[in-house]
C-alpha cells in the first residue's frame, strides 16, 4: 500500500503547477551560479601566481624557504568549488605580503563585481535553503487538510490504509520530487561546467560535492516534515499554508539574522574606542621616570607591551565569545546548520 501511495502522490507532484514553476526557477538558478562561478573561477587563477620554491605540486606552502625571501606575496588559491557555497570569500583576505620577521600585511585584491556578488551571493546553497525549502512547503501543505477538506481523507482510510503508512508515502513522495529536482540541476550544472573547461574537478571534489547534496536532502526532509506536521494539525489548507509560511520565514530568515542582534547581549565587550582607552590606561599605569637605568627603562617598556597586548587579547576574547554565541544561535534553524555544513 505504501507503493500505490507514494507513486500517487508522486504523480500529483510532478503534474502540478508547483512543481513546475519550482522545477525551473531551481534549474535556472543552479546553472546560472556555475556558469557566473565558471567565468570568475577563470579571472582569479589567471591572476593567481604561485610563489616559486615556496610552494610544491599540490600547492602546499615550504614553509622553511620563507626566511630566505622578504617581501613576497602569498595568494589564496581559489576554490573549485565555490559555486556550492561562497563562504564569504569576497570579503576574506586573498593573500599576505611577507617580510622575514613574518606576515608584513593581509590583503584582499578584490574588483568592482565583487560588490555586486557580495550584494546577491546566489549560490547552491541559497537555492536550497531558500527555495526549494519554502517548495517543501508548497508540496506538503494540503497534504492532509486538503484531502480532509475535499472528504477524499476519509475515504483513504477506510481502505484498511494505517496513519503511519499514508503519512510515510506522502513524506517520501515530496522528499522524491524534491530530490528530483536537485538532482536534474546538479546534472545540468555540471554538464554545463565539463564543456566550460575552465574547472577540473579532482575526484576529492567529487566526493565533497556527493556529500553536500546528501546533506541538502536531509535539510529538505526537515522541512518537508515540517509541511506534513502543519497539513495534519491544520482543518484547512489555509491554516496549514499560513502556519508553514510563518515557520518557514523564522527557521530561514528570523533565526539566522537574529544571532547577530543577541550575540553583544549575550556576551558584554567594550567597543574599539573604550579598548584604546583600556590599553592606554594599561601603559599609563607603568610610566618611565626620569632617572631609571637602562634595565629598568627596558623591563617597564617590556611590561607596557604586555599590558597593553593583555587588554586586547581580552577584547578578542570577548569578540570570539559573542561569534560563538552568535553561531550557537544561528544553528537552531536547519537552515544555518546546513550552510555551516556545505561551507
Amino acid at each position: 500500500m505504501f507503493l500505490v501511495i507514494f507513486s500517487r502522490e508522486l504523480r500529483e507532484h510532478l503534474a502540478s503547477f508547483r512543481f513546475g514553476a519550482v522545477f525551473v526557477l531551481t534549474q535556472l538558478l543552479m546553472v546560472t551560479s556555475v556558469l557566473v562561478f565558471a567565468t570568475r573561477y577563470e579571472t582569479a587563477m589567471a591572476e593567481y601566481r604561485p610563489v616559486d620554491n615556496l610552494t610544491n605540486d599540490e600547492g602546499l606552502v615550504n614553509l622553511q624557504g620563507i626566511p630566505c625571501k622578504g617581501g613576497i606575496r602569498l595568494q589564496r588559491r581559489p576554490s573549485r568549488l565555490g559555486f556550492l557555497a561562497s563562504a564569504g570569500e569576497q570579503e576574506l583576505p586573498d593573500g599576505v605580503r611577507l617580510a622575514v620577521h613574518g606576515i608584513d600585511a593581509i590583503t584582499n585584491s578584490g574588483d568592482p563585481a565583487d560588490l555586486l556578488a557580495s550584494a546577491t551571493p546566489v549560490d547552491w546553497t541559497w537555492s536550497i535553503a531558500v527555495l526549494l525549502s519554502f517548495a517543501a512547503g508548497l508540496l506538503t501543505y494540503r497534504s492532509i487538510s486538503g484531502e480532509r477538506e475535499d472528504g477524499t481523507l476519509a475515504m483513504t482510510l477506510t481502505n484498511s490504509v494505517s496513519r503511519g503508512v499514508l503519512l510515510a508515502g506522502k513524506y517520501a513522495a515530496a522528499l522524491s520530487a524534491l530530490v528530483m529536482s536537485l538532482a536534474v540541476g546538479t546534472m545540468l550544472s555540471m554538464l554545463l561546467l565539463i564543456l566550460y573547461g575552465t574547472i577540473n574537478l579532482t575526484p576529492a571534489d567529487w566526493l565533497r560535492l556527493a556529500a553536500v547534496i546528501g546533506i541538502a536532502a536531509l535539510f529538505l526532509s526537515c522541512f518537508v516534515l515540517i509541511g506534513l506536521v502543519c497539513s495534519v494539525t491544520s482543518r484547512s489548507s489555509t491554516i496549514s499554508a499560513i502556519l508553514f509560511l510563518g515557520v518557514w520565514a523564522v527557521l530561514v530568515f528570523v533565526l539566522p539574522n537574529a544571532a547577530g542582534i543577541l550575540a553583544p547581549r549575550l556576551v558584554a565587550a567594550p567597543t574599539p574606542g573604550q579598548v584604546r582607552r583600556q590599553a592606554q590606561a594599561a601603559e599609563d599605569n607603568l610610566p618611565l621616570v626620569p632617572g631609571m637605568s637602562l634595565e629598568q627603562v627596558a623591563s617597564t617598556d617590556t611590561d607596557r607591551h604586555l599590558a597593553r597586548e593583555g587588554v586586547l587579547l581580552t577584547y578578542v576574547q570577548q569578540l570570539s565569545a559573542q561569534v560563538d554565541g552568535a553561531r550557537h544561535v544561528a544553528r537552531l534553524s536547519p537552515v544555518a546548520t546546513f550552510r555551516f555544513a556545505a561551507e
